[in-house]
C-alpha cells in the first residue's frame, strides 16, 4: 500500500526543488545566455511581464522555434528505509514553443509541455505546481502550458487573449495576493511551472502617474460554461522612486470576494517586500471537532461555516544584499506569513486530506522562511549556491534544503540539490496508519503514509 500512495506523500510532504534566489533568477535558472540590456525578452517567459508601450520591432523572420529540455533523477527516503529500498525516478521534460511576430503590434504565441517518465517509480515525484506526472516507465503525457494572442488598440490599450501565465505578488515563498492561479505557487520549485490561464487581458500603462503606472481589466475564463461563470479582475499598479504599490480585486459567482494589497521598496540597505489578502463569502469554511478512527464508532470534525467573516492572510518578508567582494553580493530573505484560514491542530490533516482541502504551505496558522542566495561566488561566474529554510510553526514541522547550481557549458545546466524534513506528526513530516473505515471515501481500503526524512535530485537543463 505504501507505493500505492506515493503519489499523495509527494503532494503532501515535498515541495520539493529549489529556493528563493536574485532578481534575475529565473534567466539564470534557465541557463540564459548573457544578453545586450536592449536584447528582446526570453521567449520561454515571454508573457509573465507585463508589456510596456514601447513597440516591439520585429525580427526579419516573423516566427522563432524553440524550446528547453530537463532530465530530472530523483530519490526520496521515509523513516528506517534502507538503502537499498530507496525509490529512483528519472524523467524527462521538454518545452517547446512558437513565437510569431508578423508585425509590430501582433504577436501570437504557444507553449507545449512533454512529461515522459523512464522508470517504474509510479508517480511517485509528481506535485501539484508540477504538471502531471506518470503512472509507470514509459508513461507520457502532453499538456498546453501557453496560447495568446496580443495586439493593441490605438498603442494605448495592450489586449492579450488566450492561455497566460499571471503572477501577482511581492514575497518569494507565499502570495496571497495571487488571485488568479488555482494552484499555489511552490516556492521550493526550479522554476515557476504552473501552466498559463484562459483569459481576456486589458492592460492600460498611465503616464503622469507617481514615476508610472498600470491598469489591468481581466475576465476569467477557465472553468466557465456560461457569462455568469466569467471571473473579473482588477489591478493598479503604481511606482513612485524605488517603490512599487499594487491594488487587486476579484469576484466570481458562487467564490469569495478578494481584495489585496502588496508592496516593495528599500528601507536602508533592505529590500522590504508586504502582501496582504482578505476574502469574504462564497463557500469559505474550516473544519473543528476531533477526528477518531475507529471502525466500529469513528468521530469527524464538522464543518464551521465563515462565508460571513473576512478572512485576512498577510506576508512580510526582507531582503538584504551583503556586498563581501569588489563584485560578490550574498543575499539573506526572511519571511513571515499568517494565515487566518489555517489550522492549529495538525490532527485534523488526515481529514483534510480526505475532502481534498490539503494546501501543502497553507494549512497551518503562522510560517516562516529564510534563505542565503550566494550567486556567482569570486571566479564562479557559472555558480550559484542556495540554502533554504521553511517552518510550520502551528505544528512544529520544517524544511531544510541546500542547492548547487552551475552552467557547465553555454546552453548546458546542472542543478542538485537535497532536502531534510524535521519534526513530528505534521505537514513537513506526516505519518498516518488508519485502518479501513467503510463508506467513507478514500478510507475504505485504509491508508499508511510514513514520514519523509530527506529527498534528493540532480537536473540537466538544455537549451533548445
Amino acid at each position: 500500500m505504501r507505493w500505492g500512495r506515493l503519489s499523495l506523500i509527494w503532494l503532501m510532504c515535498l515541495v520539493p526543488y529549489t529556493s528563493f534566489a536574485t532578481p534575475d533568477r529565473e534567466a539564470a535558472l534557465f541557463g540564459a545566455p548573457e544578453e545586450s540590456p536592449d536584447a528582446k525578452a526570453d521567449p520561454m517567459e515571454s508573457a509573465t511581464s507585463p508589456p510596456s508601450k514601447t513597440v516591439i520591432t520585429p525580427q526579419s523572420d516573423p516566427l522563432e522555434i524553440g524550446g528547453r529540455l530537463y532530465l530530472r533523477t530523483q530519490t526520496f527516503a521515509f523513516d528506517d528505509q534502507e538503502a537499498s529500498e530507496l525509490p529512483l525516478d528519472h524523467s524527462a521534460l521538454v518545452y517547446l514553443y512558437g513565437d510569431a511576430r508578423p508585425t509590430s503590434r501582433l504577436r501570437a504565441f504557444l507553449k507545449t509541455r512533454i512529461d515522459h517518465r523512464f522508470t517504474q517509480t509510479a508517480g511517485a515525484f509528481t506535485q501539484g505546481a508540477d504538471g502531471p506526472g506518470g503512472d509507470g516507465a514509459n508513461t507520457t503525457n502532453v499538456q498546453l502550458d501557453q496560447l495568446w494572442l496580443k495586439f493593441d488598440l490605438g498603442r494605448t490599450v495592450f489586449v492579450t487573449f488566450g492561455q497566460q501565465p499571471v503572477r501577482w505578488g511581492t514575497t518569494r515563498i507565499w502570495n496571497p495576493v495571487d488571485f488568479v492561479n488555482a494552484q499555489r505557487k511552490d516556492p521550493l520549485a526550479i522554476f515557476d511551472a504552473r501552466p498559463g490561464i484562459p483569459l481576456l487581458k486589458l492592460h492600460m500603462p498611465i503616464e503622469g502617474l507617481g514615476d508610472g503606472a498600470n491598469l489591468y481589466a481581466i475576465a476569467q475564463l477557465d472553468d466557465a460554461e456560461t457569462l455568469t461563470d466569467v471571473g473579473g479582475l482588477l489591478r493598479a499598479e503604481v511606482t513612485y522612486g524605488a517603490t512599487e504599490t499594487g491594488l487587486s480585486f476579484a469576484a466570481r459567482s458562487e467564490q469569495p470576494i478578494r481584495l489585496g494589497m502588496d508592496f516593495s521598496g528599500g528601507v536602508g540597505p533592505l529590500e522590504l517586500r508586504l502582501e496582504g489578502a482578505a476574502s469574504h463569502g462564497g463557500d469559505q469554511h474550516t473544519w473543528s471537532g476531533p477526528l477518531v478512527i475507529d471502525p466500529q464508532a469513528p468521530e469527524f470534525p464538522s464543518r464551521v461555516d465563515r462565508s460571513d467573516d473576512w478572512i485576512p492572510k498577510a506576508t512580510a518578508g526582507i531582503e538584504w544584499g551583503i556586498p563581501y567582494g569588489d563584485e560578490d553580493t550574498l543575499y539573506l530573505t526572511l519571511e513571515y506569513f499568517y494565515n487566518d484560514a489555517g489550522y492549529t491542530d495538525e490532527a485534523l490533516y488526515p481529514w483534510l486530506v480526505t475532502q481534498g482541502e490539503y494546501a501543502p504551505l497553507y494549512l497551518g496558522r503562522h510560517y516562516v522562511g529564510a534563505g542565503l542566495v550566494i550567486p556567482r561566488p569570486g571566479g564562479w561566474n557559472d555558480t550559484t549556491f542556495l540554502m533554504t529554510g521553511i517552518s510550520n510553526l502551528s505544528d512544529g514541522t520544517h524544511i531544510a534544503r541546500a542547492d548547487y547550481q552551475v552552467r557547465v557549458l553555454t546552453r548546458l545546466s546542472l542543478y542538485c540539490f537535497v532536502s531534510s524534513h524535521f519534526g513530528e506528526g505534521g505537514e513537513f513530516r506526516f505519518e498516518l496508519d488508519i485502518p479501513p473505515v467503510p463508506g467513507v471515501p478514500e478510507l475504505e481500503q485504509g491508508l499508511s503514509i510514513e514520514p519523509m526524512r530527506f529527498n534528493a535530485g540532480v537536473w540537466l537543463s538544455l537549451d533548445l
